[in-house]
Formats: structure tokens, sequence, C-alpha cells
């Protein structure tokens, strides 16, 4: 039997995994000054601190998201059953 995690109001709806947060650095290149602010050019790459890596909650809840990036909280997901 294998099971799954999907929205309770509408079971066809299989959640793909948990909304999480993860901080990094984005490289910069030509720092410059436009019009009295501070501009640059994006390099390209992010360095990605995965120690940092955390799931996000909403009222103590952990956040889920489906294969189309839509989110539930925890309490509106149900485990689905399959097979034998």
């Amino acid at each position: 039997m294998t099971t799954r995690l999907a929205v309770r109001d509408s079971t066809e709806v299989t959640i793909q995994g948990t909304l999480e947060t993860v901080r990094g650095v984005a490289y910069i290149a030509n720092p410059r000054m436009e019009n009295g602010k501070i501009a640059f050019d994006y390099e390209g790459g992010t360095k990605i601190w995965w120690d940092e890596q955390e799931t996000v909650k909403e009222d103590g809840q952990r956040m889920f998201v489906d294969a189309e990036g839509n989110e539930y909280t925890e309490d509106e997901l149900v485990v689905i059953e399959e097979g034998a």
C-alpha cells in the first residue's frame, strides 16, 4: 500500500512538498550610482545556505504546496491510502 498527502476538500490534488525559505547571497557586479541611488548588475549566481532552510509556518501550522504552487496549511490536508 502507498500513501500520499492530498487536499481535504479536493483529494485529487496531491501535495508535492513543504513550503521552504532558504537564505542565500545573489552575487552582484558593476556597482555604480544612478540617480543618487546604488545600482548594480546581478552576476547570475547565488550561494544558498542550506543549513538555514526552514519550513514556512502560518499560525503554527506547516505550509504545503501542490504541483501548481498553491499553498495549504496542515489542517487542510489528509493522508490518502492507495493500492494494496
